[in-house]
């Protein structure tokens, strides 16, 4: 199998009262933190496709939406992968969404690995990419939902009534990715903010403060 070359970074966690300061400074990118599985998915030659969890293991995905990402990946380069969000499966999300992914990033596009890429170019190439594609083709692939400059706080507010989000990450549009070829680290630029712990749909981070 196909291995991960480089790991996913993770966020450090913040507290909700940090949201305005970081909508105020102008810099930063809010983006629903979906309660789901990290999942890489890796385009190797021509219709080699890989998906593989940030622990290094085969994922066996949805035939729906391996189907879906062949579409998708027909509009990409050889040897590139995307970070993204595997909604399945959760007890809070059990039943009550159809499985999804969730496109979050992009790590290596045509050979070449992103790390000195910002965290805003990323975006924009991952933007371009699903551009490329009738969204009625891919319905059950999206690109992550990000708030309207000045409406960080309502945004995290919002995630609270929807069973496929545990709260928010804010990411400053300059920074660049670790890429440790071991393990996932914790990007110094990138906060998570959650409203509650695990996957069982208990609100309780906003009380732990």
């Amino acid at each position: 199998m196909v291995g991960l070359k480089h790991y996913p970074d993770k966020p450090f966690e913040r507290h909700p009262r940090d949201l305005q300061s970081w909508d105020d400074a102008g810099c930063y990118v809010c983006e629903r933190k979906t309660d789901g599985w990290r999942l890489e998915v890796l385009k190797g030659l021509g219709d080699d496709l890989h998906f593989i969890s940030r622990h290094n293991k085969a994922m066996n995905v949805e035939t729906h939406i391996v189907e879906q990402m062949k579409i998708l990946a027909a509009a990409m380069p050889d040897r590139t992968q995307l970070d993204c969000e595997w909604m399945s499966r959760r007890e809070s999300t059990n039943k009550k969404i159809k499985p999804y992914l969730a496109l979050i990033d992009v790590v290596r596009y045509n050979k070449k690995w992103l790390l000195r890429t910002t965290y805003a170019e990323r975006r924009a190439l991952l933007e371009e990419i699903y551009a490329k594609v009738d969204p009625a083709l891919i319905p059950n692939i999206r690109l992550t939902e990000t708030a309207p400059s000045g409406e960080f706080v309502a945004f995290y507010e919002a995630q609270k009534k929807l069973p496929q989000s545990e709260g928010v990450v804010v990411k400053h549009k300059e920074s660049l990715l670790l890429g440790d070829r071991k393990e996932s680290k914790k990007n110094p630029r990138w906060f998570k903010v959650k409203f509650r712990q695990g996957s069982d749909g208990n609100m309780t981070m906003d009380h732990l403060w």
